[in-house]
């Protein structure tokens, strides 16, 4: 493991990693026919097969079965934020939910957390919050479109506390000069020669973006730092913070300033996913180092 943050804190992230990659060896691979959902176990902490054995998008659902029939995890399966709750801690949730939105139950309020700040598909555009696929193959609300009179984008971010519960206004980007273009998914296929995932930048073309261009998993950061920052280390009351970045899901978008520091890397797909590693180290670091100095870091 190489990185910018490591060797800073090398005891540190050591620890973490043997933890993680323990837990990583209890997900077994049951084929690639079935695409498990890592975010449904790790609210339930059930293994993912006995939650959500297909990732189904959201609007998938059966009419007959009004516990288990949505995508997501089952109404009637209790949260790690629930349980934590339970045990006297404030609870937080930041980034990637995925894990349902069909009811309120599904959602991170719903599951336990005093609060949250995240979006609730598979994946999204790191600028703009879009996420449906622009290669025109996957159209979720093909009904909305209709009713618009033409297609029409959903914007995916969303926050909740104990006064407001709804879309996230101010943390999107609203110029359309902040967008990086349409993307594709990048699949499989399109990393064989003749592939047609575009080689489009990544990140907004600095000439034209204005300042305020706000990558999303920079803002998902920012408020796991407002959190820690906000509370006090000497209440009765633990913190308990669930962050999952968005990153380094497709599609492959990054800031520009992590995309410079690999331009020895031809390929601009790699190079592209070897500058979000490096971008979700700094932030690793930023969140590591305010635990560090508002004293909620708590040793192993």
């Amino acid at each position: 493991m190489s990185t910018n943050f490591a060797p800073q804190h090398g005891k540190f992230v050591k620890r973490c990693t043997s933890r993680l990659l323990r837990s990583l060896c209890c997900v077994p691979l049951i084929g690639m026919r079935h695409i498990l959902s890592d975010r449904s176990a790790a609210q339930t902490g059930r293994n993912p097969i006995h939650v959500n054995s297909v990732n189904l998008d959201p609007n998938n659902y059966n009419k007959q079965d009004n516990v288990s029939g949505f995508s997501g995890v089952p109404r009637n399966m209790t949260g790690l934020g629930e349980l934590m709750k339970r045990g006297g801690y404030s609870t937080h949730f930041f980034g990637k939910w995925d894990c349902g939105m069909a009811t309120m139950e599904h959602t991170p309020r719903g599951r336990g957390y005093d609060t949250s700040m995240h979006y609730f598909h598979h994946m999204e555009d790191y600028y703009q919050n879009w996420f449906q696929n622009s290669n025109g193959n996957t159209k979720f609300f093909e009904g909305c479109s209709a009713a618009a009179g033409g297609d029409i984008w959903l914007r995916d971010l969303w926050i909740a506390n104990a006064t407001y519960e709804g879309p996230f206004i101010e943390g999107t980007n609203k110029s359309d000069a902040c967008s990086v273009g349409v993307y594709d998914l990048c699949g499989i296929p399109d990393y064989a020669p003749g592939g047609h995932c575009a080689p489009y930048p990544g990140f907004p073309e600095a000439a034209a973006a204005p300042e305020g261009c706000t990558y999303v998993d920079d803002t998902f950061s920012q408020g796991v730092i407002d959190v820690i920052k906000a509370h006090d280390p000497s209440s009765d009351e633990k913190l308990f913070i669930f962050w999952a970045p968005h990153a380094i899901h497709s599609p492959l978008q990054v800031p520009g300033k992590y995309y410079a520091q690999f331009a020895h890397i031809p390929d601009y797909r790699r190079r592209r996913y070897h500058a979000m590693v490096a971008m979700v180290d700094d932030k690793v670091g930023e969140i590591v180092t305010a635990l560090q100095l508002h004293r909620n870091l708590r040793k192993f």
